[in-house]
């Protein structure tokens, strides 16, 4: 956040060397105030949500930019059979970026649509967004580029190891 700067016309009147009266004429917002975080809660909830594979329970769900890829769908020549993680890139592989990866490596996650995976791997990602990738074999591909929600699945990691705020 930042500070707002408000700025104050006052009409002063002087008789004889001394202030006798003063008015404000206008005041104005020059530049508006940006909220920030100045302090977040640690009380994780779990929740239960009905899925097409049965019943889901999470603690954590943030909107996200949903792609996909494959092993011979990763946006470079050639092709590439295994994660970051080491495992062959499937369906139910999920990668992220490298700062979620680092913190997140094997976290278990649910995607609407798409199905349960965990966080496996590493992709180039979009600055402007929380983006994730959605692993397939070439075989069983599906082209994903939507907004959807990333549900984080129970069991709930220990709290030393949840990044609070996502970079």
């Amino acid at each position: 956040g930042s500070y707002g700067v408000r700025a104050k016309r006052v009409r002063v009147r002087i008789e004889d060397g001394d202030e006798v009266s003063r008015e404000i004429e206008e005041a104005i917002e020059v530049v508006k105030p940006e909220p920030r975080v100045l302090a977040y809660g640690t009380k994780i909830v779990v929740r239960s949500l009905s899925t097409p594979h049965g019943t889901i329970e999470y603690w954590r769900a943030v909107p996200v930019y949903a792609t996909s890829y494959s092993p011979c769908r990763l946006g470079v020549d050639g092709c590439g059979k295994y994660t970051a993680s080491g495992r062959t890139v499937e369906r139910g592989v999920i990668g992220v970026i490298r700062s979620w990866y680092n913190m997140m490596k094997g976290w278990p996650v649910y995607v609407p649509g798409y199905g349960p995976g965990s966080i496996e791997d590493i992709g180039a990602g979009f600055a402007d967004r929380d983006w994730i990738d959605l692993g397939f074999t070439d075989g069983d591909w599906e082209p994903w580029h939507d907004w959807t929600i990333l549900y984080f699945l129970t069991p709930v990691p220990p709290l030393d190891q949840i990044p609070w705020i996502l970079p």
